[in-house]
Order: C-alpha cells, then structure tokens, then sequence
C-alpha cells in the first residue's frame, strides 16, 4: 500500500479535497477501462481470438501489421497501462 501523508495547517480542507480528486481520477480510468474493453471485443468478435491470446502473438509477429492489427495491439497497450494506473490509485492510503 502507497501512503499519501498530508501536512498542512489546512488539513481538514485538504483530506476531503484529495480523497475526492482520487476517487474523480479513479472513477475516469475506470470508465477509460470498459470503454476500450468494449472496443476490443468488436475485434475479438471480428477475428475470433481474444485480445490476451492476440497479444501474445502479435508480439512474436504473428499477426501482420495491417492498421487493423496495429489499432488492436495500441488500445490493448493502452488497457494494460490505464488498468497499471488504476491499481497504483486503488492502493493510495490518504494518512493525515
């Protein structure tokens, strides 16, 4: 667990406005989340394969390079990123 330790005189203003812009931020990646999940699977359903399995082998250069291939592989990327974000807000302790 990460520890965000406030020291202010202003603490008592501070905490509520830090939990909510933590929670504002992880509300945001988390609908950042299911949107491209819902991109994805119109690929996985248009080539049969989820996107974990495509992945993999799109990263032994199994898959082509067409844009198609390549959009799937940038937003899968980007799902693995967003969802390393919101792990990293989801274990922020606010300690006063």
């Amino acid at each position: 667990m990460t520890q965000l330790i406030l020291k202010s005189p202003n603490n008592q203003k501070l905490f509520p406005l830090i939990n909510d812009a933590l929670k504002n931020e992880s509300l945001k990646l988390r609908l950042g989340i299911e949107r491209i999940q819902t991109e994805l699977k119109k690929y996985e359903k248009e080539f049969n394969l989820n996107s974990e399995t495509f992945y993999k082998q799109y990263q032994k250069g199994k898959m082509g390079d067409s844009s198609e291939i390549i959009d799937w592989a940038g937003k899968f990327e980007l799902l693995l990123d967003i969802k390393e974000e919101y792990q990293s807000l989801q274990e922020i302790e606010v300690c006063t």
